[in-house]
């Protein structure tokens, strides 16, 4: 799945976080090399399956809406504490999961 993000477009990759199990998303360039890392992982946060955790703040500011944009996640309808910001917890589309076990397999 393609995303367009501060001027960059990227592919999305997609990986688990060790200790949380939560899926991690990340965006990088036709080459392979790292545009930014989409999602962060909480370890005490309860999420549903198909969730992920967006990092939508500092250098990641825009990066849910570019998700929504591209049919990766839908709109946060929630949103959990980090300690300093505030994390969107978004529901993949189904695209993104039939994107993600097809990667997989």
């Amino acid at each position: 799945m393609n995303v367009s993000f501060l001027g960059y477009t990227g592919k999305i990759v997609w990986d688990q976080y060790k200790r949380s199990g939560q899926t991690a998303l990340r965006l990088v360039d036709e080459d392979g090399c790292p545009i930014a890392t989409a999602t962060c992982a909480l370890e005490d946060a309860e999420l549903e399956w198909g969730e992920v955790i967006i990092k939508d703040w500092s250098e990641n500011r825009g990066m849910a809406e570019a998700l929504v944009k591209a049919g990766v996640v839908l709109r946060s309808h929630r949103q959990i504490p980090t300690g300093f910001a505030w994390a969107k917890v978004c529901r993949l589309t189904e695209a993104a999961i039939a994107d993600l076990v097809v990667e997989v397999a």
